[in-house]
C-alpha cells in the first residue's frame, strides 16, 4: 500500500499556479543604491529536486509499468497519464522561469550545470536577467531562495536564441540532454513546459503538425527572423517562449518561440539550430538591429499629479497597445528624481530612476517575489532603459 501511495502521489502532481505579488508601498523611502554592492559571487543556491530524484532517480520507466501491471485494478488510475507525468516530474526542474530587466517573464532550459537556453527575444538587450528555479513545493511560489541571477553570453538574433550562464553551477538539477529531429516526425507526441500567461511550470502535450525548414517570420520587435522549426499543435503561449518541446524520450527537440495568429498553430526553433547555434562562436544579429525600445507615450497626455507631491504624471502604454500600464512622473522639486514606473496586473513591477534628471536613467527597483522592499537593483550604464547588470538588494536578508 505504501508503494501505491508514492505512485499515487507522483501521478497526481499538480502543475503550479500564478504566484501573486503584494502591492509595493514606500517607493521614496528607499535610499539610493550603493555602488559598492557585490553583483557577483553569489551564494550556491539550493535547487528543487523532482520526485524521481527524491526517491533514488533510479527507477526506469518499464520498471513503472512492471509494478503497475502487478498491482493490477488497484493501481489502474495511477496508469492513466503515467507517461506524461514522469516527463513533467522529470523535467521540469530544468525549466525555469526568465525575467528581464522590464518585467516581462519567459521560460529558460537548464543545458548544463552552468549555462541556460531560452529565446532572444526572451531577454531582448539585456545584459543579465533574474532566473527562478522551480520551488520545492509542487504548486508553491517561487521565493528568493530559488532565484539566480544569469549572464547573457551569446545571441542569435536570426534564429531567435541566447544563452545565459549563471553565477554559479546547478548541483541538484539534471540539465535537459539535446536530441535530434529524427525522434519527431508528423504525428509524433511532443510535450512542453513553461510559464504561459503567468501561470508557472505549466505541462502541455500535442503532437507534431509539420516540420519546416528555413522558415521565416517576423516579430513585433520588428526583426526578420528564420530557422527550421516544429510546427506543432501542442498549446503554446506569451511565456513559454524559450521552453522546452520534449520528445517522448525526454529529449529537446526544440525551443518553443512564436504562435501564429489562427487556433493550435505553434513553432518551436529546432535543435537543428540550437546545435549550429552552439557550434557558433560570434553573435549573430539580423539585418537590422534596432536600439533599445522606448515606451509609448498614450495619447490620454499629462495630467496634475497630487497636492502632496507636485508635478506631473504622464501615462504610458509599454508594450504599444494603447492602454495605459505605467507612468512617467515629473516632480515639480528638482531634488526629487524622476521615474518611469510599469504596472503588470495593477502591482508595480519594476521603477526606473533619473536621479539627477539629466535625461538618463540611473538606476531601476524591480519587484520580483511579492515584497514591499524591490528584490533586485539594476544599473543602466547607458542611460537607456536597458539594464547593464544586477544585483540582490542589501536591504532584504539573504
Amino acid at each position: 500500500m505504501n508503494l501505491v501511495r508514492l505512485l499515487t502521489a507522483l501521478f497526481l502532481f499538480k502543475t503550479l499556479g500564478a504566484w501573486a505579488s503584494d502591492p509595493a508601498e514606500n517607493i521614496r523611502k528607499l535610499p539610493p543604491p550603493s555602488e559598492s554592492t557585490q553583483s557577483w559571487g553569489l551564494p550556491p543556491q539550493e535547487l528543487a529536486q523532482s520526485l524521481a530524484d527524491a526517491i533514488g532517480g533510479g527507477v526506469s520507466p518499464e520498471q513503472y509499468k512492471s509494478v503497475l501491471s502487478a498491482l493490477g485494478k488497484e493501481a489502474t488510475f495511477a496508469r492513466r497519464g503515467s507517461k506524461e507525468a514522469m516527463i513533467y516530474a522529470t523535467y521540469s526542474p530544468a525549466v525555469v522561469l526568465v525575467l528581464n530587466g522590464r518585467g516581462a517573464t519567459g521560460s529558460g532550459i537548464l543545458v548544463t550545470n552552468t549555462h541556460i537556453l531560452t529565446n532572444w527575444h526572451v531577454v531582448r538587450w539585456e545584459s543579465y536577467v533574474s532566473v527562478f528555479f522551480k520551488p520545492k513545493l509542487e504548486g508553491g511560489k517561487p521565493a528568493q531562495a530559488d532565484l539566480v541571477l544569469a549572464r547573457v553570453v551569446k545571441i542569435d538574433q536570426v534564429s531567435d536564441l541566447a544563452m545565459l550562464e549563471l553565477s554559479s553551477p546547478v548541483r541538484n538539477v539534471k540539465p535537459i540532454d539535446l536530441g535530434t529531429l529524427n525522434e519527431v516526425r508528423v504525428g509524433s507526441d511532443v510535450h512542453a513546459i513553461g510559464h504561459p500567461l503567468g501561470e508557472s511550470w505549466t505541462y502541455t502535450k500535442g503532437i507534431v503538425s509539420q516540420i519546416r525548414r528555413s522558415y521565416a517570420w517576423s516579430s513585433s520587435l520588428g526583426l526578420q527572423h528564420q530557422a527550421d522549426v516544429i510546427q506543432t499543435q501542442t498549446p503554446i503561449n506569451p511565456g513559454n517562449s524559450g521552453g522546452p518541446l520534449l520528445s517522448d524520450a525526454g529529449r529537446l527537440v526544440g525551443v518553443n518561440s512564436f504562435k501564429s495568429e489562427g487556433e493550435g498553430v505553434n513553432f518551436a526553433v529546432s535543435v537543428d539550430d540550437v546545435r549550429r547555434f552552439y557550434a557558433n562562436t560570434a553573435n549573430r544579429y539580423a539585418a537590422t538591429v534596432p536600439t533599445a525600445p522606448t515606451p509609448c507615450t498614450v495619447r490620454f497626455g499629462v495630467r496634475a499629479w497630487s497636492q502632496a507631491v507636485p508635478g506631473y504624471l504622464t501615462l504610458v502604454d509599454f508594450d504599444c497597445d494603447g492602454i495605459a500600464d505605467g507612468n512617467y512622473a515629473e516632480p515639480s522639486n528638482p531634488s526629487v528624481p524622476i521615474t518611469l514606473s510599469y504596472f503588470r496586473n495593477q502591482l508595480l513591477v519594476v521603477m526606473f530612476y533619473d536621479s539627477n534628471r539629466d535625461g538618463r536613467w540611473d538606476y531601476s527597483y524591480h519587484y520580483i517575489t511579492g515584497r514591499v522592499l524591490p528584490d533586485l537593483i539594476g544599473y543602466h550604464d547607458d542611460g537607456t532603459l536597458r539594464v547593464s547588470r544586477f544585483v540582490y538588494n542589501p536591504a532584504l536578508p539573504r
